[in-house]
């Protein structure tokens, strides 16, 4: 039986698993947001680290530049990525069907 949530016709549980991926992704950056501000005496040098390191995540996820096409001193950003390994996550749960995504949200 697939259940369907009200809004969209999505399973619950690939919108759980949706969900898990996203909070995840926001806690990484929250635990560096809160890392480079104890590190840094200045703010504006915290924040500004936490800019680099999001601009960073998402240059090198995959979405403006394939990981076969950056060179290989910083293809290593593209390999530890948060959110490229969130993007594909979302990505296989969108394309999941529910019997995927039931076994995979726990």
């Amino acid at each position: 039986m697939r259940r369907e949530s009200f809004l969209f016709p999505t399973p619950i549980s690939a919108v759980l698993r949706f969900n898990k991926a996203h909070s995840l992704l926001l806690f990484f950056f929250d635990c560096a947001a809160q890392l480079f501000a104890v590190t840094f005496s200045h703010p504006l040098l915290g924040l500004f680290q936490v800019i680099c390191l999001w601009f960073a995540s998402f240059l090198f996820a995959g979405i403006l530049v394939s990981e076969e096409d950056v060179v290989w001193p910083l293809r290593v950003f593209a390999i530890i990525s948060p959110m490229k390994w969130s993007n594909q996550g979302n990505r296989q749960c969108r394309d999941a069907r529910d019997d995927v995504c039931r076994t995979s949200v726990r």
